[in-house]
């Protein structure tokens, strides 16, 4: 099966999955999921270097929020407007992960995955309701990984099974390729169902 080009192993996964953590946790849009599964087509050393990593940026995003919000408090009403020009944003969104908050405490953060609420959402209601930055980052690691370790693993266990046992029997299909191709097209029907369909029927 052809390996996918040498993009420099464990320090970049790290390099970039770190970056789109931080990224996302503050401005970006897109999951580092994304990315994460295009580590696990390389190696499961780069998956597992790009999922730690991209926790701790998503720790970092959360550090870096708390003192941008802690100079001037009208800089979170400034966030809410930031964020409602990026796709999928609505208030509501903020309201639910306040209640989750409000209800468990900085654990709330593990509500995040299956509300389909981005986590900058949280730590920025969580700065407004007063949480300690200690607790977020706390149960920050769980609310993390709790979603981000999915998408790695799948992919490595279909490369796995194209690799031992898809690869020998159809040698002329570039599997890596396909591979890549799935990944792709799951994405963009994921995010035209979750923008589409699921935020406008939870949060209008």
């Amino acid at each position: 099966m052809a390996r996918l080009p040498d993009l420099q192993g464990v320090p970049a996964a790290a390099v970039t999955g770190f970056c789109w953590g931080l990224a996302e946790a503050t401005v970006f849009f897109i999951v580092p999921d994304v990315l994460l599964c295009f580590w696990a087509m390389k190696s499961a050393k780069g998956a597992l270097a790009a999922t730690l990593a991209s926790a701790v940026g998503s720790m970092c995003g959360a550090v870096l929020l708390y003192l941008y919000l802690d100079h001037a408090a009208a800089r979170y009403t400034f966030l809410h407007e930031v964020w409602g020009c990026l796709p999928g944003f609505r208030m509501k969104m903020a309201e639910t992960a306040a209640e989750h908050l409000r209800i468990r405490g900085a654990a709330g953060l593990i509500s995040g995955p299956s509300s389909g609420i981005p986590y900058r959402v949280y730590v920025l209601e969580a700065w407004k309701s007063g949480l300690p930055l200690g607790e977020i980052l706390l149960w920050s690691p769980i609310a993390r990984l709790e979603r981000i370790v999915i998408a790695p693993v799948a992919v490595l266990a279909l490369r796995f099974v194209a690799e031992r046992w898809l690869a020998p029997r159809f040698r002329q299909v570039r599997w890596n390729w396909l591979l890549a191709m799935l990944i792709v097209i799951y994405w963009i029907a994921l995010y035209a169902w979750y923008w589409g369909s699921l935020v406008p029927r939870l949060y209008g």
